[in-house]
């Protein structure tokens, strides 16, 4: 557990905690598996600091010195890390759902299995960071070039270790910012339980019918390791993303109930429909094979 002096330094203030870090030099500080849960900790010198396991949620840290600190397996998931400085920090197995690491410094960290998913990482540094097994589903990252300069042999799509890419081997040269460019602009919508192909046509034409929100269309449409079906949709840059997301959704299941009450009328058992509904993501596969097929 954490050390209850250093603990109880932290506590007292980032001012406090800074002067003590200053004169003992020689000391480093254990704050394993601390509750620091949205605790204010900005511009606080947690350099070379046993934080693992520990529980940052929420906390504020901008602009922190968190340099080759140790945060295996911590809570970080919707931490304030705006221009904090991770060099070398140890973050495998971290969670960082949903944090804004905007303008950090990620040099040479190590977040291998690390959860990035809807974290924020514009105008990061990430020079020779490691970032196999990490799951990015959602992230913001606004220069997927600047992957280029990471270490990366496989990441996840989702969470879990699902969706991983590449599907076998490694990354190529450029792949990891091919993949990423590709998804810049684009939402992926999952349907676990099979796909109502009208219900989401209309939803579809229902969506582009709002406001700001006309720009929106189908992309692509993928079956994943799952099974489930996917509908990969291009945004505009300024539209925000989970809106979409909720809309598409909640228009998708109101067209669905509608759909859901002609079927029962016409005596169809739920158990008839649920099948239906999962026997038509083999329509991926007609396409596919009808894609294939030479012109004539």
């Amino acid at each position: 557990m954490s050390n209850a002096e250093h603990l109880a330094l932290l506590k007292q203030g980032v001012a406090t905690w800074n002067v003590w870090r200053q004169d003992h030099p020689e000391v480093r500080a254990n704050l394993f598996r601390a509750d620091l849960e949205g605790m204010y900790l900005a511009g606080a010198n947690l350099s070379k600091v046993d934080l693992r396991r520990a529980r940052l949620g929420r906390a504020f840290l901008r602009s922190a010195d968190l340099s080759e600190a140790y945060l295996l397996g911590a809570d970080l998931s919707k931490a304030d890390l705006k221009q904090a400085v991770l060099c070398k920090a140890i973050l495998r197995d971290a969670n960082l759902s949903e944090a804004d690491l905007s303008h950090a410094n990620l040099s040479e960290a190590y977040l291998s299995e690390a959860n990035l998913s809807h974290a924020i990482l514009t105008d990061v540094q990430l020079d020779r960071t490691l970032l196999t097994g990490a799951c990015i589903e959602n992230w913001r990252i606004d220069n997927p070039t600047q992957l280029d300069r990471t270490i990366c042999d496989y990441i996840y799509l989702k969470p879990n270790q699902q969706e991983c890419r590449p599907r076998l081997g490694s990354f190529g040269a450029g792949e990891l910012v091919s993949l990423c460019q590709r998804t810049l602009d684009m939402l992926e919508v999952s349907f676990d339980t099979g796909l109502d192909w009208s219900a989401c046509v209309a939803a579809l034409r229902t969506l582009q019918d709002l406001p700001g929100f006309g720009n929106v269309k189908l992309r692509s449409l993928e079956q994943s390791d799952e099974g489930a079906l996917a509908l990969g949709l291009q945004i505009p840059p300024f539209v925000e993303r989970q809106e979409v997301r909720r809309k598409l959704l909640q228009i998708y299941r109101r067209k669905l109930k509608a759909i859901n009450h002609q079927y029962e009328e016409a005596g169809f058992s739920q158990e008839q429909i649920l099948e239906y509904r999962r026997s038509s993501t083999d329509l991926i596969e007609m396409c596919q094979f009808l894609a294939a097929r030479p012109i004539v």
